[in-house]
């Protein structure tokens, strides 16, 4: 089955973010996290449910070299992305839909 990779508002602010903030520490470094992501993106468009439920209907992917988890749910023939976080920060407000 193929699967269509959606990101939510949310998780493309922190991608931003964290871009910016690897980047003010070493030119290129915010790009390498960039393409870890987009490595881990097209991975869960491949294998989405390699990864485990953690909370209700929620599942979550590691970036290898960065610290930070990419939050989605599979729904139907989609992966909705909600979020990227930091994995050493925001643990009571991984696993949320909106922006509240």
């Amino acid at each position: 089955m193929k699967y269509k990779l959606q990101v939510k508002e949310l998780a493309v602010t922190h991608l931003i973010e964290a871009f910016s903030w690897y980047e003010s520490q070493k030119r290129g470094l915010g790009y390498d996290f960039l393409e870890e992501w987009e490595s881990v993106a097209k991975y869960l468009t491949q294998y989405p449910e390699n990864c485990q439920k953690r909370y209700k209907n929620f599942r979550q992917a590691m970036l290898k070299r960065f610290p930070y988890l990419v939050i989605y749910e599979v729904e139907k023939n989609n992966i909705v992305i909600y979020n990227v976080i930091n994995a050493r920060r925001q643990s009571t407000k991984r696993y949320r839909k909106g922006n509240k």
